[in-house]
């Protein structure tokens, strides 16, 4: 697991990318921004865990954040993030 520090409005992930990597929020928030509408992600919310092969939002740091990287290439990806988180 591979830990990103981002800074307030740095771009985590841009709407259309692919996704391959999910980013599980340890400190700090993420705003996900679509069309008009923003929603805060705060501690413990997972950037990219209800997209499918691309991204639908962009998600921008609300604030400096900690985010642990998990790759991510299927939903069995969800069940290996899942065990570490709830092991930690």
């Amino acid at each position: 697991m591979e830990v990103l520090k981002v800074q307030k409005g740095q771009i985590v992930a841009k709407k259309n990318d692919k996704v391959k990597e999910w980013y599980f929020i340890q400190e700090g928030s993420v705003i996900q921004k679509y069309a008009f509408v923003e929603l805060e992600l705060k501690q413990n919310g997972i950037v990219g865990i209800l997209e499918n092969d691309r991204f639908l939002c962009d998600y921008i740091a609300a604030e400096d954040s900690v985010l642990a990287v998990f790759p991510c290439e299927s939903s069995e990806h969800y069940i290996q993030i899942n065990h570490h988180i709830h092991r930690s």
